[in-house]
């Protein structure tokens, strides 16, 4: 009887292994291939029509991005050789001048916010005795009454008792039962201990493999709020054609003005980081008392 018990266990313990070994593999066969779509279609700058492409060709016409030359030459050398290099670099200022300005603004708005929610001076005890008294409301609160318990299951009938064998037959059937038992165990026992194997470096796989598509899902929500935004954004002002030739005729003349307009932007960057470093502060002082803020 005992040994019946143990092999109805395990046959149960396999049937429900492979099921799970099933729906591992299928959920780790859907997620690579979703993965892969998303990498090699949807986020690809490359792929056209695709929400990278548009998203890349938003920036391209909002942004300007400082020119690189090759550093074997000095800056004077490489814009004789490249007449766009020069007008770049002034495009790429005019659009850092843009952004620092843009950034002041938001963050002036920020510190603000943060100083009117944590002003100096606030009692820190105070909000210490809120903080943990709201705290303690919280884990107070009564948890819901557990449901009723569910009742016993109906019993089967149970069956007449069959004819009783002879002794040669029931040693025999004992014999034959112990038998097919025993090597039923050995197998299932096998199985599972393959399968054990098997779960051991799918589950890591696939623990991989979700971090990875959980990522890419994430990434694609913040692309998707960035085209949205750089949709709303003006286009950026690039020098024209016949300012490019007229500068490439003279390339010292050139140097001096990408000079200027990197001394033009070069205030208001350092007042936006300037900015940008006292909300982190002030931040950091209130997140404490307002993990929401």
């Amino acid at each position: 009887m005992d040994a019946d018990k143990t092999a109805q266990e395990l046959e149960w313990k396999v049937s429900n292994s492979t099921a799970m070994k099933d729906s591992v593999q299928w959920f780790m066969g859907t997620a690579m291939k979703e993965l892969t779509i998303m990498k090699k279609e949807t986020m690809n700058e490359t792929f056209e029509g695709s929400l990278g492409w548009k998203n890349r060709a938003c920036l391209n016409r909002t942004t300007a991005d400082k020119p690189t030359w090759n550093q074997s030459l000095t800056y004077g050398q490489a814009v004789q050789k490249d007449k766009k290099l020069a007008p770049g670099t002034i495009d790429a200022s005019m659009y850092e001048l843009y952004t620092a300005n843009s950034d002041i603004k938001k963050l002036t708005m920020e510190l603000g916010k943060c100083k009117a929610k944590c002003p100096t001076g606030v009692s820190l005890l105070g909000l210490a005795k809120a903080k943990i008294t709201a705290t303690a409301h919280r884990f107070l609160a009564r948890a819901p009454a557990p449901g009723p318990a569910p009742g016993p299951a109906a019993g089967a009938p149970a069956a007449g008792p069959p004819p009783p064998p002879t002794p040669r037959q029931l040693m025999k059937d004992v014999a034959t039962a112990i038998y097919n038992t025993s090597a039923s165990i050995d197998a299932m026992n096998m199985a599972l201990a393959k399968d054990k194997s098997a779960m051991d470096v799918m589950e890591k796989v696939s623990a991989v493999v979700m971090e990875k598509l959980l990522k890419a899902k994430k990434d694609m929500v913040g692309l998707e709020q960035a085209l949205d935004e750089c949709l709303h954004e003006p286009s950026a002002t690039h020098l024209g054609d016949h300012v490019q030739d007229a500068m490439a005729m003279d390339a010292e003349l050139s140097q001096e003005l990408v000079k200027i307009a990197a001394a033009e932007t070069k205030d208001e960057v350092a007042k936006a980081t300037a900015l940008k470093a006292q909300v982190a502060d002030c931040k950091k002082k209130c997140d404490f008392w307002h993990p929401s803020f």
